[in-house]
């Protein structure tokens, strides 16, 4: 028989040792970020924009920034490294912190704000963004077991360490190989699975079939620039012009409006996480005249491109 003195002695060592656990279970969370930040600085500029063509992105800034009416064609994770994030939609408010993930869905508009560190004075943040044949392919290798999952809305939730471990070997693996969709897209599908398993995968995962906003916004999304007719995205998607109206407007849009969203979210991917000129940005989307996407940029987004890409640059 255990006398009281001795299983009174039992609890704190047992303590200590769940103690011990979480300081290591934070101190691995802490190198993984430092590792991430490590990484970020050693990145080349110019790979950004081939990393922005398959669904990633990095994004810093040195003063604070606020973003209106951002939408998202493609659901996305949004991972904080240094600094914090929040959005806003309707009454609700999510904020991120370093190592910490934002988990948003597609066709949700939303208001955006990122902070610098105040220790380092920067924000750093990466981005996944989960296209249509990605999660098509989820579905496809692991649809069976997608019903016992908890798909419930979750948008937010701190890193795990097997998700940054996955993120600091995507950062290092990209800084040594050339980009490929195809391969980025399978090691999305990991990455979702991660989340999925963890039971955080709702708001990617929201719909089995992707709506027609998305649709439409991806195949838009290849070339911004491009002089589309809706003639000739219904023929590509297999539906009448006349389904495609009935449809985008039960989705609360319509074609003109949607590719001009669509440019001034593809622009607003561009500013921020490309060297591009404002010129040159204005171009890419479709704009022929910088002037008028600055005007466009702002009115939708309360803020002008220029001073957005200043907010991100060091002095």
């Amino acid at each position: 028989m255990i006398g009281r003195k001795t299983a009174l002695s039992i609890i704190p060592r047992s303590e200590s040792v769940l103690a011990r656990t979480q300081i290591e279970m934070r101190s691995g969370k802490s190198r993984l970020i430092d590792n991430l930040l490590q990484g970020l600085s050693k990145r080349d500029p110019d790979l950004d924009q081939d990393l922005m063509q398959c669904g990633l992105g990095i994004q810093s800034c040195y003063k604070p920034q606020t973003i209106a009416k951002v939408v998202f064609s493609k659901p996305a994770l949004l991972l904080v490294v240094s600094g914090s994030k929040e959005i806003l939609l309707s009454n609700k408010r999510y904020v991120a912190k370093s190592g910490e993930f934002l988990i948003v869905p597609a066709d949700t508009e939303f208001w955006i704000g990122k902070y610098p560190d105040e220790a380092t004075g920067i924000y750093q943040g990466l981005g996944f963004r989960f296209d249509i044949e990605t999660i098509q392919e989820f579905q496809k290798s692991f649809g069976q077991g997608i019903e016992s999952w908890n798909l419930a809305p979750h948008w937010h939730a701190p890193a795990s360490e097997s998700s940054l471990e996955w993120v600091a070997q995507w950062l290092d693996w990209s800084r040594k190989y050339p980009v490929s969709i195809q391969i980025q897209r399978h090691r999305l599908v990991e990455l979702l699975l991660l989340f999925a398993q963890a039971g955080l995968a709702g708001n990617i995962l929201v719909s089995r079939s992707p709506s027609w906003r998305q649709r439409v916004s991806q195949m838009l999304g290849v070339d911004p620039a491009r002089a589309w007719r809706c003639k000739e995205v219904c023929k590509a998607l297999g539906v009448s012009e006349s389904a495609m109206r009935r449809r985008l407007q039960v989705e609360g849009t319509n074609f003109r409006e949607l590719l001009e969203e669509v440019r001034l979210m593809s622009g607003l991917t561009m500013v921020q996480e490309t060297h591009l000129t404002i010129c040159q940005v204005a171009d890419a989307v479709g704009y022929q005249s910088q002037s008028r996407f600055t005007d466009r940029f702002k009115e939708r987004f309360g803020v002008t491109p220029t001073a957005l890409r200043r907010s991100g640059q060091a002095y």
